[in-house]
């Protein structure tokens, strides 16, 4: 009874529980407004993380409506129900694997979320956890794709400049995609968001 009168459990009836076979339109402001009044207003409370998730939000609403370039409220909100499948211990990447080409922006999304000025500690340590999660995971070729091109080319910027020289030489293929990755680093640092230069 108490589950039913609750404002997440309503929220979720009339936008993803598919009750009577009718499906409402996908609005982003529904996002927005469950994740700064229900879950950081609350300081992110297990028991409306739990609701959320007994109510298949990130199956029903937050994957299905994933687009590249989707805003803070709602990557962050994956990244929760993420966090809480791990938690009960239930499948999760194959939820991911219905749109596998969206799962990398997602991820570099979450990534560059994680050294953005204006992520709160608390935030930031939900994002930690996401992205260990992540690194454990790469059993999954999905994740396993996802993770290595955050850390692969990255690594490189620590060898001796002989030592790179040589190494683009034997590789030219990836010679253009590490000089992309140091100018988006560039940029990233200069704009005060993205990770520094020199990590991984």
């Amino acid at each position: 009874e108490d589950l039913e009168a609750d404002k997440l459990t309503k929220l979720a009836k009339e936008h993803w529980a598919d009750e009577g076979g009718k499906k409402a339109a996908f609005d982003g402001e529904v996002v927005k407004r469950i994740y700064e009044e229900e879950l950081r207003k609350h300081d992110f409370a297990l028991n409306r993380i739990m609701t959320l998730e007994y109510s298949q939000y990130l199956e029903k609403y937050l994957w299905p409506n994933y687009e590249e370039g989707a805003g803070e409220a709602h990557v962050m909100s994956i990244v929760f129900m993420v966090n809480e499948k791990f938690r009960e211990q239930v499948p999760v990447w194959d939820i991911f694997e219905t749109r596998q080409d969206l799962f990398p922006p997602f991820f570099e999304a979450t990534w560059n979320l994680h050294f953005a000025e204006k992520t709160s500690h608390k935030e930031r340590a939900i994002l930690v956890r996401f992205l260990v999660q992540c690194f454990q995971s790469l059993e999954n070729v999905m994740v396993r794709s996802a993770c290595l091109a955050q850390v692969a080319l990255p690594l490189w910027t620590h060898i001796s400049a002989g030592r790179l020289e040589l190494e683009l030489r034997s590789a030219p293929h990836l010679e253009k995609k590490y000089r992309t990755m140091l100018k988006k680093q560039k940029k990233a640092s200069e704009g005060g968001g993205g990770p520094p230069q020199d990590a991984p």
